[in-house]
């Protein structure tokens, strides 16, 4: 068969030479020789001139699948691919319904894949990785770019931080790069719904209006302060919704001040009604004593006799009444005299006493 021949019987099954010229275009391959032509059994292959021969060959396999493999090995004859190689190839690096494009280190083994780019590798059902090794094993995840890797699931039920939402999907995650291998993802719009991202700039509007943590002169978070109004001259600012404090390093709200406060004035109010009640009850109790002194009226003095007396006193509003008793020795020479007197207050007095002359 010609290469003409070839090409009109590669045509009848829907391929053509620009769509191999196009994808080695795509794979940087646009600068090669192409020396020659070989169909076999639904694959068309180009061959790169210059030892050795290797060839790009655009494969389907019977349950969908389709790439475009280059570096693919020559049979040794200089004419044709090493076809049992090429099935090979077919058979491991593609999956049903996969596309792959790429060569001999991309894989695109699992259902609904696709792999584009050297040693690219989509492993999990309708996972894409693009671009040289990226690599995507994830279901439905997407590695975007050189060295990427999509390798994080679905989240299938999972809670989302911070809102605790749960997630149904399964669609595995879109990575833009890897660990080493990190990018930026530039000019995004400002997000609007609550699954859409969010640029820099909505984040440090967000910032503005965050409480945050004081810094240190180095610049470092000082997680021991927190300044509230931004330190400015707003003024102080009030915090709502603030529960009672229960430990010892708790804030506390106003409510738990007021009975705080309301607890301390009524204990200091007991306390100043019990000392003025004490007070007034020991100035009660003096008045007492005093008009106790003053009831016991003191007995006649007449030797050989025994004499008594009785009186009141009053002092202050406080009233007492007394008896004294007094014994005078026949020679006048000495008395002996006691007395005892009773207040209103409930309390006793008692006075004893000697008395004599010297000669």
């Amino acid at each position: 068969m010609t290469v003409a021949e070839k090409i009109r019987a590669r045509d009848r099954r829907g391929t053509s030479r620009a769509t191999i010229a196009a994808a080695a275009t795509f794979l940087g391959a646009a600068n090669m020789a192409w020396a020659g032509l070989s169909v076999n059994d639904g694959s068309l292959c180009l061959a790169q001139s210059g030892p050795p021969q290797t060839w790009t060959c655009q494969v389907p396999n019977r349950t969908g699948g389709f790439a475009i493999i280059q570096g693919l090995p020559d049979d040794g004859s200089g004419a044709s691919p090493n076809w049992p190689a090429v099935a090979t190839a077919a058979a491991t690096q593609l999956g049903a319904g996969a596309l792959l494009i790429g060569n001999t280190a991309t894989v695109a083994t699992a259902p609904g894949s696709i792999a584009v780019g050297n040693g690219a590798k989509a492993t999990a059902a309708n996972a894409l990785a693009l671009g040289n090794n990226a690599v995507a094993t994830a279901a439905n995840g997407v590695a975007l770019g050189a060295n990427s890797t999509a390798d994080r699931v679905g989240m299938a039920g999972q809670k989302e931080l911070f809102s605790n939402t749960v997630v149904n999907s399964t669609q595995g995650a879109v990575s833009v790069g890897s660990a080493g291998n990190e990018r930026q993802i530039t000019n995004v719009a400002g997000g609007t719904q609550a699954t859409d991202a969010v640029n820099v700039r909505q984040l440090q509007a967000v910032q503005q209006s965050a409480v945050r943590y004081d810094t240190n002169v180095d610049g470092s978070i000082n997680h021991n302060s927190v300044t509230m109004g931004n330190g400015g001259s707003t003024g102080p600012v009030a915090v709502h919704n603030v529960a009672p404090g229960v430990a010892p390093t708790d804030a506390v709200n106003v409510q738990q001040l007021q009975s705080s406060a309301a607890s301390t004035t009524a204990y200091t109010d007991a306390r100043v009604n019990q000392l003025g009640q004490s007070i007034d009850d020991i100035g009660k109790k003096a008045y007492a004593g005093v008009a106790a002194a003053l009831a016991m009226e003191s007995a006649p003095y007449i030797p050989g006799k025994v004499t008594y007396a009785a009186g009141m006193g009053h002092y202050e509003r406080q009233t007492a009444v007394g008896v004294s008793l007094r014994k005078t020795a026949d020679s006048g020479r000495w008395s002996v005299t006691g007395g005892a007197s009773a207040t209103g207050r409930g309390t006793l007095a008692l006075r004893v006493g000697i008395g004599g002359v010297w000669d």
